[in-house]
Order: C-alpha cells, then structure tokens, then sequence
C-alpha cells in the first residue's frame, strides 16, 4: 500500500512539475527547464499558451527547452514582439539566411522597428539585444495595442546611468521606465547597454500587453530620503558661494553668490532649481579625490546625496547657465509642454529660453546644450 502511495505521489509531483499548456495551434507543450514555483513560469506558460513563446527546440512527445537563463538576441526578441502585434506582416522569406527574417520584415513594416536603426543581417539577429533597444521596441508595441504611453515628470531622476543611454532611444527609456515596462537595478542604474535573460523578457512581455501587473514606479526627487516615501531632507536655505568647493547641492530658497558678487536667490521652476537664472551653480565643487568640477565632467555623490551620480554636466555657452543633464532634460521637456500649447507659432517665436519654433520645419527646436 506504501509503494503505491509513493508511486501515485510520485506521478502526481511529475505532473505538477510538467504540467502542459496548450499553443495556439492546440498542441500540448512543456518546456523541461520551466518548472512550476520558479519565479518566471506563469509568464512563460502564458505567452506559450498564446504561440508567443516556443522554445529553443523542436518539442519531443509535447516537451521542448525555454533556456531561462540564456541571453535574448534580437531575432528572438523581434520574433516574440511580432507574434504579438504584428502577426498579419509575418509572410515566409525562402531562403533567407536567418529564421527570424520574416519577423525582422514584419518588425519594420508594421512600425515596430526602423530598419536604419536596426539591421537584419544574421550576425545582428545573433546578437544579444540592448535594454535600451527593448525599451525602443517595447513602447512601439504598446502603441501598436492601442496604448500611449506617458512619461512620469522627474523619472530620468531614478535613473543614475541615464547619460549612457543613446540619444535616439532617451525617449523611450523615459516611457518604457514610467509605465513599469522595464526598470533599473536597485542601485537606479538602467544599464542601457546590457541585455535580458530569456526568463525575463517574459516577465517584460507580459507587462507590456498587461498579462501581469506593472510594477509601480515614484521618483527619487533631488533632496529625498527615499523613493518611495517623498520624504525631503529638512535644511534651512543658506548662502552659497561660487568659490566654496565644499557647499551642498542648492536647494530653491538658497542665496548664491556668484563670481561677480551679485547674491541671487534661487527659485525652483519645472522641478529644476536655478532654471532660467543664468547661474552656474556647481561648477567648482570638490570631488572625493579633491579635484574640481568643470563644465563636461561627469557629477559625483555630494554629501551622501548621489542625485547627480554619473551625471554629465554642461554649461550653457550663451547665458551661463549650468545643469547637469538630467536637469536639462527636464527643462527641454518643461518647454516643449509650454510651446505646444501655442496654436499658431510664428517663426522665430520663443518660449522660455532654449526653445525656438522654425516655420522651415514646423518644429519647436531646443537650442540649448
């Protein structure tokens, strides 16, 4: 009678363990490297059961292989986004060099992709794909289901390495980073240039169509003790002089006293402290190894606030103005929301202070760094 308990134990185990989902085209498929419990396998078994997913083999008796742990490449980025969205432009391509040429085609014609910022040679589809380059085809997809995706003012604030992200995909990183599509690592880096594990694209995927619940995401404001909290830190506005290295960062309230002596309070407009005041505010300020920051050097951590980490910062060549490359990018963005508001803008018309609307090309442009 034990032997066979631990015989129907047994079975029961397998099977729980194995448990098939059925494709699109109704056969049974289980993946011997996807079990259940494992963090990934509800998305992994939900895109199967939707004939996103197949797996690296060609099943045996309804049993194929996932590789969680492998390294996504385009092409089998490309093929699970078009299965998505872009079915009706899958079409077969004889002889093509790699499997996922037709969906490489499908990806461009349908919009997801553009083919001179992506390439369908078989070494590119071989290669593993960007996080920013997901982020790019990830809010595509989201479109091309009926979803415009809205970007959380002050998010590039969470993302310390957002200066390594390439200026063609800021955008999308923006978006895909605000709506919880695709976030960075708990030391706020995005890690632009890195790729995903196959496990985790499927996470990635299922959020994107709303399978699964998208994680929620607050900004770390300049000044906060936590991301989640808004807790500002407490501190009285102060004097701050140019020629201190050691003065923290400023804080709207401050009185700062320029190269020229003139005292300047600080003002905050469009979540940007200093905006429009033609100061340059951090130039001078001390790095640990005691050397200097000067316009195009990358910030640091000052006192414990590491806000500006890894942040690139510039200088305005016509007004002055310093901010480093987060802050500028928040100001682009405070602009443009005012500029568009204009129905009727002329040539030459201004709004704020860097961004200029030309008639040639019927676009508001942003002349600042």
């Amino acid at each position: 009678m034990k032997k066979l308990l631990y015989a129907i134990v047994t079975i029961i185990v397998i099977a729980s363990v194995l448990m098939p989902v059925y494709g699109a085209n109704g056969t049974a498929v289980t993946f011997s490297d996807v079990k259940s419990g494992q963090w990934f396998y509800n998305d992994v078994m939900t895109l199967t059961g939707k004939g996103i997913i197949t797996g690296v083999t060609t099943p045996v008796n309804g049993v194929g292989k996932y590789d969680p742990q492998g390294t996504v490449t385009l092409g089998q980025f490309l093929a699970m986004s078009t299965r998505l969205v872009a079915e009706e432009y899958i079409k077969s391509v004889p002889n093509a060099e790699h499997w996922a040429v037709p969906n490489y085609r499908a990806a461009v014609e349908s919009g997801l992709i553009q083919s001179s910022d992506f390439k369908g040679t078989k070494e590119a589809l071989n290669a593993p794909i960007s996080r920013e380059d997901m982020a790019y085809i990830l809010v595509n997809i989201a479109k091309a289901n009926g979803e415009e995706l809205e970007e959380t003012y002050g998010i590039t604030h969470n993302i310390k390495d957002f200066y390594k992200v390439e200026s063609k995909k800021s955008d999308a990183v923006i978006k895909a980073y605000s709506n919880g599509l695709l976030v960075g690592d708990d030391k706020r880096n995005f890690n632009p240039q890195q790729s995903l594990t196959r496990a985790e694209v499927a996470t990635v995927f299922c959020r994107v169509m709303n399978y699964t619940k998208r994680p929620e995401v607050t900004v770390k404001w300049p000044g906060t003790d936590d991301p989640g909290t808004g807790t500002t830190k407490k501190r009285e506005p102060m004097v701050l002089r140019y020629d201190d290295p050691d003065r923290p960062l400023p804080i709207a309230g401050d009185t700062f006293i320029d190269k020229n002596g003139n005292k300047i309070v600080l003002t905050e407009t469009g979540g940007v402290v200093g905006y429009g005041q033609g100061l340059d505010l951090y130039s001078g300020k001390k790095y640990p190894n005691g050397e200097l920051l000067v316009d195009g050097d990358i910030g640091s951590e000052y006192h414990g606030d590491s806000t500006y980490m890894g942040d690139f910062y510039y200088v305005d060549k016509k007004t002055g103005e310093g901010h480093f490359r987060s802050d500028w990018l928040d100001i682009a963005d405070y602009e443009l929301k005012l500029a568009v508001k204009n129905k009727n803008p002329k040539d030459g018309q201004k709004v704020g202070y860097w961004t200029i609307y030309r008639e040639k090309v019927q676009m508001w442009i942003w002349t600042g760094p």
